[in-house]
């Protein structure tokens, strides 16, 4: 499993929180709505796929929209917990997104490919979860 993308995230996800402007609600509403249409853009783009393809699409798009809302959050109140939310919103999109791709998989390739999603995870979760909050 590739951590680079999940660490640049956490990085901008910190950069981003810690800024201590606050947003005006309708930066927050405007955020929200291209937010919702990204997702439903990302959603119409798996309707031509079939099958674990199709899965493995959807599964990405829901979590793109996971953490892009989680990051709206922090964002919006750069706390210590939604800093950790945003986070945790990546580490939990990538373990979704590998277990998806390893679903097709089967017998001991499946097996081994469930486990380093896993082990990924874990490291991946101990990381965001030690990593100091960004100031505000």
């Amino acid at each position: 499993m590739n951590l680079l993308p999940t660490l640049v995230a956490l990085t901008a996800t910190g950069l981003l929180a810690g800024n201590g402007l606050a947003m005006t609600r309708a930066e927050v509403q405007a955020e929200s709505h291209r937010i919702a249409v990204e997702y439903n853009e990302a959603q119409k783009a798996c309707e031509p796929l079939h099958g674990h393809e199709e899965l493995v699409c959807q599964r990405e798009a829901k979590a793109r929209q996971k953490i892009a809302k989680a990051e709206l959050l922090a964002r919006r109140k750069p706390t210590a917990q939604n800093q950790l939310g945003a986070r945790m919103a990546h580490v939990n999109a990538d373990y979704d997104v590998a277990k998806g791709k390893c679903a097709v998989m089967t017998g001991g390739d499946k097996k081994a490919c469930r486990k380093e999603a896993r082990a990924t995870y874990l490291e991946a979760r101990a990381k965001a979860r030690s990593a100091p909050p960004a100031a505000n």
